[in-house]
């Protein structure tokens, strides 16, 4: 399951490069980040959409918890 991810992270990736990149595309790179068991840098991107736009409580929510390591990798 986690190699499916590996195209995701690419292409998010690409886009994120292009220019000023949103918090949608941030969250769906720091999920893909996760699913793929690369919890660091899925902290790091989430981090990075907190930056962008700090009113989103659920982003900052589940950062925590991985901060705090209650999520494990799936």
């Amino acid at each position: 399951m986690r190699e499916e991810y590996k195209d995701a992270i690419r292409c998010y990736e690409r886009f994120r490069h292009l220019g000023s990149p949103t918090p949608a595309l941030l969250n769906a790179l720091g999920e893909a980040y996760y699913k793929s068991g690369q919890r660091e840098k899925a902290m790091e991107v989430l981090s990075e959409s907190l930056k962008v736009d700090p009113n989103q409580p659920q982003v900052k929510s589940f950062l925590e918890k991985l901060k705090e390591r209650k999520i494990k990798p799936r």
